[in-house]
């Protein structure tokens, strides 16, 4: 026997090649049932190692099999599925670096608002004064915070909707679902939205800034000794 296949009762049931056709013609052989034969590393989805089986079989009344309708497209679907499945790992790292990295930042905001809530005149002058926005008014300083808000919301987000992505890019290439697969590529297609829009709010945070207060104010530059002007 050339092939094995897993059938729904998880047994593992040897055929010929030449079997393959007519158990994908009556349905036993599906294009997401896992299959395997010497040579093969591990068992893979039938659709995705012989989509032909699926597409070539045609009924006495000259009519298509059914399970031809979606054999080749499954075939491609679980492919699509594997390759993206292929970067789980890194999905899934990055998804959990920046919901840390969004938390972590999130409390360290939550502990300067509440700081400069209850700060005093003395303490915000102090504040400017090492920001060396001295003469900024304080609502530009909580302008900045909003906007951080806001980039930790849309970071944590990315994290978000890249472990959804992960996980399903994962199930679609173990079970060759062609609404998973789009389900995980909706999910990575969000996440770089996300990205995208985080930037735009950047530059257009930053250049309001600049139109408000000025460059030099928003970049402030020091004088060297030598720009220093010395009275007699």
């Amino acid at each position: 026997m050339d092939w094995y296949y897993l059938a729904d009762t998880h047994e593992r049931i040897a055929i010929s090649e030449a079997q393959l056709a007519p158990l994908a013609a009556s349905g036993i052989l599906r294009p997401a049932t896992p299959v395997w034969r010497k040579g093969m590393g591990d068992w893979a989805a039938c659709g995705e190692v012989k989509p032909e089986i699926f597409t070539e079989a045609v009924s006495g009344r000259g009519e298509r099999n059914p399970a031809a309708e979606g054999g080749l497209v499954t075939g491609v679907v679980i492919g699509l599925a594997r390759t993206l499945a292929g970067y789980n790992v890194w999905l899934r790292t990055l998804g959990v670096v920046l919901l840390i990295t969004a938390v972590g930042t999130c409390v360290s905001l939550a502990v300067t608002t509440y700081y400069l809530i209850t700060a005093n005149d003395e303490a915000w002058k102090l504040i400017l004064e090492n920001l060396h926005w001295a003469t900024v008014p304080k609502a530009a300083v909580w302008a900045v915070l909003a906007f951080q808000a806001v980039t930790l919301l849309l970071t944590g987000w990315a994290g978000f909707v890249l472990l959804l992505a992960a996980a399903r890019a994962k199930r679609a290439a173990q079970s060759g679902s062609e609404l998973m697969l789009t389900a995980a590529l909706r999910e990575t297609g969000r996440y770089f939205l996300t990205m995208v829009i985080a930037v735009i709010l950047s530059l257009l945070f930053l250049g309001g800034l600049v139109l408000w207060l000025g460059w030099d104010v928003v970049r402030p530059s020091e004088k060297g000794p030598a720009e220093k002007s010395i009275s007699i």
